[in-house]
């Protein structure tokens, strides 16, 4: 997901004839006046501790996700769901999500 302000250069901007540029500079200073700077492009974490399990789970996640899109499992959707889940706990995705919280934590409160 991004934020089309976060990008938005207009110093870069073709200023060509066939647009109404003082509508759109008034438009843009009214969207400047009530814009905030964008919080999450500040946050870079620190992964050196956990970075054998976010190795473990990115390899968990590809097999299912790969097994799953292309309905190449046995049993049910709901049972090979449930075993990801299990093989994602046991690569460690909640002491990830845990530091990773933290970190967030840490930089926003």
């Amino acid at each position: 997901m991004t934020n089309w302000w976060w990008g938005r250069n207009d110093d870069l901007e073709i200023r060509d004839a066939t647009r109404n540029w003082d509508a759109i500079d008034k438009l843009y200073s009214e969207y400047d006046s009530l814009k905030i700077d964008y919080p999450y492009g500040q946050f870079v974490p620190e992964v050196d501790d956990i970075q054998s399990k976010i190795d473990n789970i990115n390899e968990v996640y590809t097999n299912y996700t790969k097994q799953i899109s292309y309905g190449k499992y046995q049993g049910t959707a709901e049972e090979i769901v449930a075993e990801m889940q299990s093989a994602l706990k046991q690569a460690g995705i909640e002491e990830v999500t845990a530091a990773l919280q933290e970190q967030f934590d840490a930089l926003y409160k």
